[in-house]
């Protein structure tokens, strides 16, 4: 008795109170107390226990079958948030006092525990993110006096939701997310119309339309069921539910208009229609939903017209997606009010008219301003860079005309630009020397011209550099040439960049993709790209490079492309290019090449077109004749470039064809 009494002091042990028998251990409370191991069957020994809580732990193996024992005893179980596994034991069943089960964020497996339908007092169920299978049991209806939470969200579940489900008319929070259940969703939801809070579907398989009557249950606060594959209408009925939070509807089939009726759910937080087929244009009242903070109608190729006027009175509003969609004309000034906008996302529209200076209104923007991929014309607005906080900056694909302005220079927080426009002209500006935050910087397809500036000692960050198809001269600065932080893309192709390629690019170890082609570059290429070991792809061509291909490109060992096409390079093929173990594109046409063409690798897969214009190559096959052809004295380059094909690559091609 003694120690009995003393157990019960210990935390997270509740004892019975009665002062005429001997206390009693009721309730283990160990949530979260970084236990581990395995539960033991002598747990079942403690026969008045009615309240066991292990959950947060890293309990393992089975959960004991002794725990049956309990049946006259046990009312509160929650085993969840461990490492249990097996299915769920059979001997559970005798434990029919059960209000309370949560055995969610396990391994356990087998098929949902059908017998769980006689805990006629059950209020709270919980089986999520386990490897159950099976179907929720027909009659699961039979719980109807008590069931309050029903979650198996991120099992493996199949089948249709049971019609008996909907005699639950006490259930508040209906959660089967993530699962494999299909078919379509019972067409009467009149019981559960006064109790329903929650009901969320997302993420499985349902078809069919969404019932009406679910505009009956009016007292639902969250409504998901995004990414299924409803079809129909969006219900008007919908707009009768006053107190809904969330509507999310994102990722189906649905198709019709938007109904004007959602704009009375006026305590909505998310409304989220993407990626249906809906047609008209978004409501005009949509400003009564004066508390959402979430507004996405984006991925509707068929909605049109323009953003109503009305969007000012959204005054909450963070994140407004309207990208791929036919929405147009010119954005109204009232957008600009939206004062906690955090995200914009206008990319891939029919928008047009200038982008105002009004934009700079917009402070709060901190995540994204996209308006990429539309008719805006005109100067780009200087008034960017009062967005002290923006991250990521698309203005690509649009007919903005002039410089680039100088105030972008002051977006401090920035890490992704893109200004690629083909109006765009004048010189990058210095003053972006300033963007330490930049990680990706693109420039390409514009009017730029001037040498490119020596700013990127001060983009130390910097992983991306796209400034390709420009009008930029002059020879790579310095700072660029040092940039060795670069690990992603350095594409400075087709511009008319001169001077030697500097050999401290070999620095840029971690870089994956440079593309040099297209510019006048000239003199050797440098060894040190041996050192490039990270670099997949590497494009040289058409510039006037010379001299010997650099043995050390065969140390580039994660080398998948290698173009020196179009060049004035000489001398022979290294092999060593040849073991490099991955590379799938060689092509060195239109060269000054000679000599046998290797075997090994790349050069035995490739097609003989990526060696044609280069007189002096042979297959081993026809070396003889290659060295007796070997730079005669040439005053005719284009004879002797016939001759040579004449005589060795006919036979290239036609063993590249079998």
């Amino acid at each position: 008795m003694e120690h009995l009494s003393l157990f019960c002091t210990w935390r997270g042990i509740l004892c019975s109170k009665s002062s005429q028998q001997p206390q009693q251990v009721k309730g283990l409370l160990l949530d979260s107390k970084q236990l581990k191991g395995t539960l033991s069957p002598e747990v079942a020994n403690l026969a008045s226990l009615s309240y066991l809580n292990i959950s947060n732990n890293a309990f393992h193996g089975p959960i004991p079958r002794e725990i049956g024992k309990l049946a006259s005893t046990l009312t509160y179980l929650d085993l969840s948030h461990n490492a249990f596994n097996g299915s769920v034991p059979p001997s559970l069943a005798n434990c029919t006092l059960l209000t309370f089960l949560d055995l969610n964020t396990n391994f356990l497996s087998g098929s949902f525990p059908d017998f769980i339908t006689n805990f006629t007092q059950l209020v709270y169920l919980d089986l999520s993110f386990n490897p159950i299978t099976g179907h929720i049991p027909r009659d699961i209806g039979l719980l109807y006096a008590s069931l309050q939470f029903l979650q198996v969200c991120n099992t493996l579940l199949t089948g249709p939701i049971p019609l008996s489900l909907m005699n639950c008319s006490s259930l508040v929070w209906l959660d089967l997310s993530n699962t494999l259940l299909s078919g379509p969703l019972p067409s009467d939801w009149t019981r559960l119309a006064s109790s329903l809070q929650h009901l969320k579907l997302d993420n499985s398989d349902f078809s069919g339309d969404i019932p009406q009557a679910l505009g009956n249950c009016t007292t639902l606060t969250v409504l998901r069921l995004h990414n299924n594959s409803f079809t129909g209408q969006i219900p008007p009925s919908l707009g009768e539910l006053s107190l809904l939070q969330e509507l999310r509807l994102f990722y189906n089939q649905l198709s019709g208009p938007v109904p004007s009726s959602l704009t009375n759910c006026t305590r909505l937080v998310y409304l989220e229609l993407s990626a249906n087929n809906l047609t008209g244009g978004i409501p005009p009242d949509i400003g009564r939903l004066s508390r959402v903070e979430w507004l996405t109608f984006s991925m509707n190729l068929l909605l049109e017209d323009s953003i109503p006027h009305s969007i000012h009175g959204c005054t909450q509003l963070r994140v407004l997606s309207l990208y791929q969609t036919n929405l147009g004309g010119f954005l109204p000034s009232s957008l600009f009010n939206l004062s906690k906008l955090e995200r914009l996302s206008l990319q891939d529209c029919a928008f047009s008219g200038r982008l105002p200076d009004l934009i700079g209104n917009l402070t709060s923007l901190s995540i994204t301003l996209d308006v990429s991929n539309n008719n805006f014309q005109g100067p780009i607005p200087a008034g960017l860079g009062k967005l002290k906080n923006l991250q990521r900056l698309f203005l690509q694909g649009n007919n903005f005309e002039g410089s680039i302005p100088h105030q972008l220079s002051e977006l401090h927080s920035i890490s992704e630009i893109d200004v690629s426009c083909r109006r765009v002209s004048g010189s990058i500006p210095a003053s972006f020397s300033q963007l330490g935050s930049l990680k990706k910087l693109y420039i390409r397809n514009t009017r730029i011209s001037g040498p490119i500036p020596d700013i990127f000692a001060g983009l130390q960050n910097l992983h991306v550099l796209d400034l390709s198809r420009n009008m930029l001269v002059g020879t790579i600065p310095q700072s660029l040439a040092n940039l060795d932080s670069l690990d992603l893309i350095l594409d400075i192709s087709f511009n008319r960049l001169t001077g030697a390629i500097p050999s401290s690019f070999g620095n840029m170890f971690k870089l994956q993709e440079m593309r040099l082609s297209g510019n006048l570059f000239s003199g050797r290429i440098p060894s040190a790209f041996g050192d490039c070991v990270g670099m997949q792809l590497l494009d040289l061509s058409q510039n006037k490079l010379e001299g010997d291909i650099p043995r050390a490109l065969g140390q580039m060992i994660n080398l998948l492309h290698l173009d020196l096409s179009n060049n004035q390079l000489s001398g022979s093929l290294p092999s060593s290019i040849g073991y490099i173990p991955n590379l799938a594109f060689l092509n060195v046409s239109y060269n000054l090449l000679e000599g046998v063409i290797p075997e090994n690798g790349v050069y035995r897969n490739s097609s003989g077109f990526f060696f044609v214009g280069n007189a002096g190559l042979c297959q081993i096959s026809s070396a003889t004749r290659c060295r007796s052809l070997s730079r005669p004295k040439m005053t005719g380059k284009s004879h002797w470039h016939f001759a040579c094909q004449k005589r060795c690559f006919l036979k290239l091609l036609s063993n590249d064809k079998l």
